[in-house]
């Protein structure tokens, strides 16, 4: 399990977070994932880190998940309700977890970062303290 690779995703809005929470899926476009995050892909594990978008916990990691499934869907398969336009058709890798988990003690950023996505192992993220650890 320690050496188990580990992604870090941003949470760039509240209504991904609420997705995140309440019905435990997260995205990444395809190309992106292909593009920089091929030699450790698939992950095992995922967490979730908090842009300045969410201002009650700025800039942080606090939540994790072991990855269920991870399936290619298109946007509009993601967001029916969404109105049809030029992303409709992107594909994304639906990244799929049964339970999130909370950190006892959240992983903090002590200077602000612009972070795409991080790839660690499960170990190195357990004993985290600061996000460059």
């Amino acid at each position: 399990m320690d050496s188990e690779e580990l992604l870090v995703g941003i949470i760039n809005s509240i209504s991904d977070f609420e997705i995140i929470r309440d019905q435990h899926w997260y995205r990444i476009p395809v190309n992106i994932a292909d593009k920089r995050l091929k030699k450790r892909w698939p992950p095992k594990w995922i967490a979730f880190y908090h842009s300045g978008a969410l201002k009650n916990n700025p800039f942080l990691i606090s939540h994790y998940a072991e990855i269920k499934s991870i399936v290619e869907v298109s946007r509009n398969i993601l967001f029916p309700d969404e109105s049809y336009n030029q992303n409709s058709n992107k594909i994304y890798y639906k990244i799929v977890f049964e339970k999130l988990n909370t950190l006892p003690k959240p992983i903090l950023s002590r200077r602000w970062r612009r972070i795409v996505f991080i790839q660690t192992t499960y170990k190195k993220f357990l004993n985290a303290v600061e996000i460059n650890d």
